[in-house]
């Protein structure tokens, strides 16, 4: 699939009333499946509501997970690959995002921590 169909999905997407996109990067959402881990590679977008992960690589898949569904948030590093996870808690379900680390996720951190608890 290519990057401007990617990104004309992506643009098609309707944000709610007020809602502002406050940073967007690239990652991988990894879905736990009974017995194996499937990760999508993807858009995580940072609204001033949800989290909301975007992937085309196959068929449109979209996460939306709202703040106030979110217990919390927990960063685990990886130096071994220089990645970074993101695992958020929602409803009891964990959402696992990895991300490279890069000043713009330092930046998306940041905002996220002024919507949920993260734990370091």
């Amino acid at each position: 699939m290519s990057i401007a169909r990617n990104e004309f999905e992506f643009k098609s997407l309707k944000l709610r009333e007020n809602e502002t996109i406050e940073a967007r990067l690239a990652s991988s959402y990894h879905m736990h499946l009974v017995n194996h881990n499937v990760p999508y590679h993807g858009s995580f977008t940072l609204t001033n509501q949800r989290i909301i992960f975007f992937s085309s690589l196959v068929t449109p898949y979209y996460q939306f997970i709202d703040f106030e569904n979110i217990e919390f948030g927990m960063l685990r590093i990886k130096p071994e690959n220089s990645t970074q996870d993101l695992i958020v808690s929602s409803h009891g379900e964990k959402h696992y995002f990895e991300f490279f680390h890069t000043t713009s996720l330092v930046s998306m951190i940041t905002n996220l921590k002024n919507h949920i608890q993260i734990i370091d």
